[in-house]
């Protein structure tokens, strides 16, 4: 379930580099949001029981779940709920670039060595900075300028490690799931957006547009 999910990062910086604020961009930024969120809780849950069932020690899945997810999401409120009143107070209205990436950086860090899910950890605190920060107007914009650089380099080693030759070991299955995601993307926005009362035409627009399927959600 969690395979289905949209590369937020894919289509936020589209949505930013068009400069598009519509009520379509708007509402799909929001169900990817949630898309991301509620697979990576239940990827999260699968791991920890995969993990608590494989292990050799006598440990229940909950107790794994618990210290996978409680403890991210412990971790980010944590940090992100002081961060929200605190940041963005140097130069007022504007969220400083060494203050947004020294928390990107303490909460991955932190999340690694209690070894908790640093995408939650970091999913949360990015959470209560954006909703509670009301005193600057774009949470982590400033780390805007430095995106590109990473994604290129990103991409770059992407393509190159990727072969060919392994198209064929995915066999039927894999062309089948890629047929299937597509089909089930453009029907679930065909439903979902009836469900919520949306414009026709927002419907048949957006199962297309979460189309994306790399980074965290891969």
């Amino acid at each position: 379930m969690y395979r289905t999910a949209t590369d937020g990062i894919a289509t936020v910086d589209l949505i930013i580099d068009r400069a598009s604020n519509t009520r379509f961009s708007r509402l799909l930024m929001e169900v990817v949001a949630l898309d991301d969120g509620w697979g990576l809780m239940l990827f999260s849950v699968g791991l920890a029981v995969a993990t608590a069932i494989s292990s050799q020690e006598a440990t229940h899945p909950l107790v794994f779940v618990i210290h996978e997810l409680g403890g991210a999401v412990l971790l980010g409120v944590v940090i992100g709920l002081p961060a929200a009143y605190l940041t963005g107070r140097i130069k007022p209205g504007q969220l400083m670039r060494s203050e947004a990436l020294g928390l990107v950086f303490l909460c991955g860090g932190l999340a690694l060595w209690a070894e908790v899910s640093f995408l939650v950890a970091s999913m949360v605190m990015g959470m209560f900075i954006a909703n509670l920060a009301k005193h600057h107007e774009f949470a982590f914009h400033e780390i805007e300028g430095l995106e590109w650089p990473v994604l290129s380099v990103f991409f770059v080693l992407a393509g190159a490690s990727l072969y060919f030759v392994s198209l064929r070991l995915i066999g039927v299955a894999g062309f089948a799931y890629i047929a299937l995601r597509i089909v089930g993307k453009v029907i679930g926005g065909y439903l979902g957006g009836g469900i919520g009362h949306c414009p026709p035409v927002m419907n048949r627009w957006l199962g297309l547009a979460m189309l994306p399927h790399a980074g965290a959600a891969l």
